[in-house]
C-alpha cells in the first residue's frame, strides 16, 4: 500500500515489471484504477520528473551565469553570513532576558519553560507562536549564560 503512485517510482519500466511480477499493491490516491490507469500514471510521473529534472537545471544555470556561487561555498548566498546570525541571535535572547529571569527565579525546569512560552503565545525567533522547543530554550539560556 503507497499513499501516492507516484511516490512508488518515477519509471514506468519499474511499475510495469512490478505488474507483471504480479506484485498486489494499491496507491491510496487511486484506489480502484486498473492496470491501464497505473502504466499512464506512471508514465506521467516518469514525464514529470525529467521535466523537473530539466527546470532545475536551467535554474541553476541562469544562477550560475549571475556569478552565484553554488554548493557548500555558495551557502552565504542564500542566508546571512555566521557573524549576522550570531548577532541576530544574541539580540532576540537578549529581547527575552527578562521573560528567562523570572522563569529561572520561579525554578521552573527547562521543559516548564517550554510550556510557558507556548502557553503566553511568546513568539519564537522565526515568528511563530506556539512552537517553542526544548532546544530552543536551552540555546537561550546558554545565550544569556543563566
Amino acid at each position: 500500500m503507497i499513499a501516492k503512485l507516484d511516490r512508488l517510482a518515477r519509471n514506468v519500466h519499474f511499475v510495469s515489471g512490478l505488474m507483471e511480477s504480479k506484485v498486489k499493491f494499491i496507491a491510496c490516491d487511486m484506489p480502484y484504477a486498473n492496470e491501464l490507469t497505473i502504466h499512464m500514471m506512471a508514465a506521467f510521473a516518469e514525464h514529470e520528473a525529467k521535466r523537473i529534472s530539466q527546470r532545475t537545471k536551467d535554474a541553476l544555470a541562469v544562477a550560475k551565469a549571475r556569478g552565484v556561487k553554488l554548493g557548500r561555498a555558495g551557502a552565504t548566498n542564500l542566508r546571512p553570513n555566521v557573524e549576522q546570525r550570531q548577532t541576530a541571535a544574541n539580540a532576540f535572547a537578549e529581547r527575552l532576558r527578562p521573560i528567562f529571569a523570572d522563569m529561572v527565579s520561579g525554578k521552573l525546569s527547562q521543559r516548564a519553560m517550554v510550556e510557558r512560552l507556548n502557553i503566553v503565545s511568546i513568539p519564537t525567533s522565526t515568528g511563530e507562536i506556539g512552537k517553542w522547543r526544548f532546544s530552543q530554550v536551552q540555546r537561550i539560556l546558554a545565550r544569556l549564560d543563566t
